[in-house]
Formats: C-alpha cells, structure tokens, sequence
C-alpha cells in the first residue's frame, strides 16, 4: 500500500499491478496474481480474465490487506475498463498497471518495450511500425498520429485507440500492449529439467514452493478451441465463457507415471480419456490443489453406478441437475481419466468388484457395459483436474 516517503515503487520486476482502495490509496495485486495479470494482459485478445484467490498462507501485513479488499474467491480484471471485482462481485476497484520507462524513451536495460496492434475481424494483428508509434505516442502531445503504409493513409486516434484508413473511412480499434518478457519466468521459478521433461510442454514455469498454478487460456489459443470442440452442444446454450489450465504436477505426474508403470508391465499403453466431472461450486479451488474426490464432487450426483467420483463423457450429461440457474454462473472441470477395465457398476459398490479368474479388481465402473457415458473411479493415481470451465447459463 502506498505509504509517505518514497514516491517510487520499488519491485523486483519492472511492472506491477495495483488497485485503489475506498480511501484513494493504491494497494499493491499480490505477486502471483499480478504475474496472472501480466501474463494476460501481454495479449491484446484478452478483455478479462478471472484472476486466481490470493491465499493468506506466507504473506505479509500488506498481503492480508488486499485479500481483506478483494475477497479469498476468484477475481475478475477488465483490462478494457481497468477495473478490478471483488470476489463477491459486490465491489469494483480501478486497476492500474506500473511500469518502468518505455524502451523508445529509454536506454536501460530494465526499459519496457512496447507492441502497437490493430484489429482485423476477431485478430489482433502487429503493426508494421510499432516502434514509431510507440516514440510518437511518448514524445509527442498530439493524441493523433498520420502516417502512409503500402497505398494508404492511416491516423491512429490514442483517445479513442482507434485506426481509420482516410483513403476507405474504414476504423478499426488499436491496442498497446509489453512485449513478452523473461521476468514472468524468472531463474528461481524454473522447473528442473528432469521434472520439466515430464510436464506438458504448454505449461508454464512455476514456483517449485507453488502447490499449483492457474493459468488463464485465450480465446483465440489451441487448448481453449479443443476444449471448445469437444463441448460445442454445450457452449451454444452457454455464454461468457472462461477457461482456466490447471497446472498441478503433483497430481498430473501420479496419473503420468501410473500409465507408464502398465505401458512397461503390458508391452502396450493404456486409454486415458478427456472426460468432464461436475463440482460442488465452492470446492474449485480445493480440488485444483487436491484433486477430485467423492466429497468434493456435486450433492445431486447419487452414486448409482457405484461410491466412488464420477466423470462423464459428455458435459451435457447432469448439467440439468448440477449446472447452475438461467443467467448464474457456473463451474464443470475438463479431466484426463485412466481407463484400465470397467464393470457395470450400481449403488452398493464401494469399490470395484474382482476381475473374474483373477485376484486384481477392476479399476473403473460404468454406467453400462456396452456403451458407457459414466465412468466411477476409486484411485486419485487414475485421474486428474486439466482444466476448469466457467460459464454463464
């Protein structure tokens, strides 16, 4: 928080991000959240993100302050209106982000160099001349610029971010936005190489004290669309749709290292599906750094095939009794489930049943033996959370 003194902010990084409490003072975004909030804002395709809880584990006075402000739940950061919501929603806070000097004003190592980008249809797309924009947007008082690029003209209006072709009128909106820097990934936060050579290579570096980390997905980047693909009945009754990767090794490598343990004992690798599962709304973040359980998982699932956690192959399948009201949010996890032998299972199963002829048990029970659409597992060592969907009914 902003105290006397000093008038600097003084950081390890060369950015930060702040919010303004109800006495006008600014109050410092706790660092792994404001590293969520670089990390997003570096894409010009991102208007919002939901930011993860801050935890009051390890941090200082100033850390219960702002969890004090914001809330322990999710947050969601408009970089549009550079607001910020508790995570109630009942509050919204203007939302600022610091910086040292910009690369075209400055000599410094620490500088921060910018990117200038316009928008054609949904893409955001990298100007030609960013780097005289960037100088005239610094040193110029003007907030229009004019330039000629290939056979047209072009002004760029800095106070409504907008470009519009004088020769067709036609206007498009503008961004500017910090190039990608390694200081999201410092030296400390790398993983080592043995265990980094195991994780997906999508994932991002995180802090080896991190229990996990949730990183917020594009719209417009690969994982968001394949997800997009395999709930696409889904989403067209669905809107405001917002994806979260969970990256959790300590629950991703268990399931990795059991795969390889049968591949090498069976000479053949076994099926792991993408599968969804539906949570008691208030237990997201509980099961990102613990893993899905029974307890854990929605009250209006009832155990029919079996007393274990259930996943289903299509997220439509109990989104009428676990998915939320007309215009409520709601919350369904993407998992990557083992499948290593299943049996139609019912209510009095607490666990699977023996294979017959055998002294190992099956590890999964199904809705039906044929064509199953359930699947009940009884090992965490079978599954884990990838992804988190929330969404608006």
């Amino acid at each position: 928080m902003e105290k006397t003194g000093c008038p600097r902010l003084h950081a390890t990084v060369p950015w930060h991000w702040q919010v303004k409490n109800h006495a006008g003072n600014w109050c410092n975004i706790l660092v792994i959240q404001a590293k969520e909030l670089e990390r997003a804002y570096q894409d010009p395709a991102i208007d919002k993100i939901k930011v993860s809880p801050m935890q009051r584990k390890h941090v200082t006075n100033y850390g219960c302050e702002i969890i004090k402000l914001l809330g322990k739940g999710w947050c969601e950061a408009n970089f549009t209106a550079m607001t910020m919501k508790s995570s109630d929603g009942s509050q919204t806070f203007e939302l600022r982000r610091l910086s040292t000097p910009s690369s075209s004003v400055s000599d410094s190592e620490h500088a921060t160099p910018y990117e200038w980008f316009f928008q054609d249809r949904k893409k955001w797309i990298p100007m030609e001349n960013s780097q005289d924009i960037e100088t005239f947007y610094q040193v110029e008082s003007s907030v229009f610029m004019t330039f000629k690029q290939n056979k047209y003209e072009y002004t760029l209006d800095f106070e409504s971010m907008t470009r519009q072709n004088l020769d067709t009128e036609k206007q498009t909106a503008i961004r500017r936005r910090p190039k990608k820097r390694p200081e999201l990934q410092p030296r400390e936060l790398k993983m080592r190489s043995s265990r980094k050579a195991k994780l997906p290579p999508s994932w991002e570096a995180t802090d080896n004290t991190q229990v996990s980390l949730l990183a917020p997905l594009s719209s417009g980047c690969t994982e968001f669309l394949e997800i997009g693909k395999r709930m696409a009945d889904f989403f067209h009754k669905v809107k405001d749709v917002e994806i979260v990767r969970v990256q959790n090794p300590t629950l991703f490598l268990p399931l990795k290292n059991k795969v390889t343990e049968i591949t090498k004992r069976r000479k053949r690798k076994p099926l792991v599906l993408r599968l969804f599962h539906w949570p008691r709304q208030d237990q997201v973040d509980t099961i990102c750094r613990d893993n899905f359980s029974p307890r854990l998982q929605h009250p209006a699932i009832t155990y029919e095939y079996g007393r274990g956690t259930y996943f289903v192959r299509s997220v439509s399948r109990y989104s009428d009794t676990c998915g939320p009201g007309k215009g409520e949010r709601g919350v369904v996890f993407v998992a990557d489930v083992l499948l290593d032998g299943y049996v139609e299972g019912d209510n009095t199963m607490n666990s699977p049943p023996k294979i017959p002829g055998s002294t190992n048990t099956y590890g999964t029970t199904v809705d039906s033996q044929h064509m199953p659409t359930v699947y009940v597992k009884f090992s965490k060592r079978d599954y884990c959370p990838r992804y988190v969907v929330h969404f608006t009914a």
